[in-house]
Formats: structure tokens, C-alpha cells, sequence
């Protein structure tokens, strides 16, 4: 036995998750049987700061941990050979997604559209998904539904779009399911609805992106959605049963930067409801990201820190994404970023 004094914030369930308890409720037990009566811990677990507790010793921790197996009542997920198993099949359907900024605990800016993906096919040991983007709104002022309203006509004639995954979930390519000459003939048509500079100038642009295959793949993978769906997660080991490897992967965080390099690992968390697994991804940026296709290498010339957090809900039977609950924070220069991204998976 080892005593231990409790910690500023601490909780009996992250003092069980820290020392590999896969139930607090053991360790509650443990420390019961040994403690003074005055550091007794009640059914609801709470501890107080500087509490003398009693920790078991890594023998007994196998040992409390074989019994709780042995109930049934482990909380945490034990993985099949130590990674999440995919199904590209069950990548498909329809996702809600909101991205927003934050600034004093308030969201701005807020973005909201749903995606849809619909597996086609297997071919050449690749997979092939239709792609579309639609309901795309934005928070804003009364202008702002003209811009809404175009840049919804706009996804209309765009998608859908084929995208192309590997056999361990990553997107390599991606290609337009119409000819380029029909696409540019419908947008050119836009005018016709659209006045005005502004929307001639953004309907130019979608027409030189659509003659360079390269351009649109380019644009689909700063899609922060595909980013978090066609991402490294199911293919990174875990070195315990509920930690993972660190490794680096690139989120596009910031709209007008190339995106975050940042080094990432999971955990997977205590489960609360049966039916869902829980892993929290958390890491942070670690260097400078401006390149020379920074449009603003004035804003991104400097390092800079940036924290990054992801929560995945995913089904407990299946391995599919249900959920995933992302936040970001970076002082940028002499700015604060702070960003928030969800992505809901759209049952039927």
C-alpha cells in the first residue's frame, strides 16, 4: 500500500484512471477498508484537497483489476490487437457539422452545413465515396443570405464529387463526377442570378479550381470534417490498453494558414454508456507553420503554440464514428485564437 495525498482538481475517478483502476469504485473500496475513518471516501466519491489516500501497490493493481473483469464491471475498453478496427462501409452517411470561433466564451462566426457520403465501390484496393456538401448556413447579418444563397447554388453544381480512401481509411485523391466543361457552363450561368463584383469575382474563382483536378482535391482536404473522418486514428498503436503512441498528424485550424502540424495521442476514457467507446485525442503544435503558400505570412511568420483536443464517440460494437467533438487554442502574435468544431453523425 502506498499513501498518497490528494492533489489540487483531482478526483477519485482521475487518481483510478492515472494508476490503471478500471473502476473507481474499487479503489474507493481499497481505500475504505485501510484509511482513518476521518479520510473515509462516501458513495459519491468525493475527496478534498491534501486527503492522505490509500494507493494499492501494481500487484494489487492486477490483482483488483482481474476481479473486475471477472464481475463485468471494467469501465474501460479493452482493444482487439491493440488498434481500432475499421470498416470503411460504416464511414458512410450523413454527418451535421458546426465550426465556430470563440471569443469570451461566446461563439462567433459560426459555420454549419451537413456532409454526405455514399460508398460506391472497391477498385484496385481502393475505395470510392460520393461526396456532397449541403445546407451550408453561416451566422451573420441580412447581406450574408445572398452570400448563403450562392455559395449553396454553387455546392448544387460542384457535387457530387468521388472521393478515393485507402484500405486503412486515408483520402488520396478525389474526382469530379461531371465534365469540367458542363460545370463551368452552370457556374458561368450563376450570373445570370448573382449581381454584383463580388459574386462574379467568387464565381471566376470556382471556375479556374474545377479546370485543375489537383486544385479541388486540394480544397477537399481542407475540409476539416473529411480531415477528422479520413485521419491516422484507426491506424495508430496503442502502447497500453487505453493510451496510444504519439505521432503527428495536420488539422486545418486556422482558415487563412496551412494547416497545424501538431503531435497527438489517445486515450481512451472510462466508459459511462455501454453502447459508446470514448477516446479523448489531445496534443500540440510543434513548429512554425508558415509556408510559402501562406496567404498571410505576415499574420504566421512567428512560431507559435497551439493546444488541440478531440473527443471521438464511437459505436461499441462496430467501431463507427457517431460524434466527434474538437476544440483549439492559440496565441497567434498577439492574438488569441480559440476555435470549436463537432461533427454529429445523422441517424435515421
Amino acid at each position: 500500500m502506498i499513501i498518497y495525498f490528494i492533489k489540487s482538481g483531482e478526483t477519485l475517478d482521475t487518481i483510478a484512471q492515472k494508476i490503471n483502476i478500471e473502476n473507481p469504485k474499487y479503489l474507493r473500496e481499497y481505500h475504505n477498508a485501510r484509511c482513518n475513518i476521518l479520510d473515509r471516501i462516501p458513495e459519491n466519491g468525493s475527496v478534498r484537497f491534501s486527503q492522505r489516500f490509500c494507493i494499492p501497490s501494481a500487484k494489487e493493481i492486477e490483482e483488483i483489476n482481474a476481479l473486475i473483469r471477472k464481475r463485468g464491471e471494467s469501465l474501460r475498453y479493452l482493444l482487439p490487437k491493440g488498434k481500432f478496427p475499421i470498416t470503411i462501409l460504416l464511414m458512410s452517411g450523413e454527418y451535421a457539422v458546426k465550426q465556430s470561433e470563440v471569443e469570451s466564451d461566446i461563439s462567433k462566426n459560426e459555420h454549419a452545413y451537413q456532409i454526405d457520403l455514399q460508398y460506391t465501390k472497391k477498385e484496385n484496393n481502393q475505395h470510392h465515396f460520393h461526396f456532397s456538401v449541403t445546407n451550408w448556413k453561416k451566422e451573420g447579418e441580412e447581406p450574408d443570405d445572398k452570400i448563403n444563397s450562392l455559395a449553396s447554388d454553387i455546392a448544387k453544381i460542384m457535387y457530387p464529387v468521388t472521393l478515393i480512401v485507402d484500405e486503412v481509411g486515408n483520402f488520396v485523391a478525389a474526382q469530379p463526377n461531371k465534365e469540367e466543361n458542363e460545370i463551368i457552363t452552370q457556374l458561368e450561368k450563376l450570373k445570370k442570378y448573382h449581381y454584383g463584383s463580388v459574386a462574379a469575382s467568387h464565381i471566376d474563382r470556382m471556375k479556374y479550381r474545377i479546370a485543375d483536378p489537383q486544385v479541388i482535391e486540394h480544397s477537399l482536404k481542407k475540409i476539416m470534417a473529411l480531415q477528422f473522418l479520413f485521419s491516422p486514428f484507426h491506424q495508430i498503436n496503442f502502447r497500453s490498453y487505453d493510451t496510444s503512441v504519439t505521432y503527428q498528424t495536420e488539422i486545418s485550424w486556422l482558415p487563412l494558414s496551412p494547416p497545424v502540424v501538431v503531435e497527438v495521442e489517445h486515450q481512451i476514457l472510462q466508459q459511462e454508456n455501454p453502447m459508446f467507446i470514448e477516446i479523448l485525442q489531445t496534443g500540440k503544435s510543434i513548429h512554425s507553420n508558415c509556408k510559402e503558400d501562406n496567404p498571410s505570412p505576415e499574420l504566421y511568420s512567428q512560431s507559435f503554440e497551439a493546444e488541440h483536443s478531440a473527443k471521438y464517440i464511437v459505436d461499441a460494437k462496430d467501431f463507427s464514428i457517431q460524434k466527434i467533438e474538437a476544440h483549439f487554442r492559440s496565441q497567434v502574435v498577439d492574438k488569441e485564437i480559440e476555435m470549436q468544431f463537432e461533427l454529429q453523425r445523422i441517424l435515421k
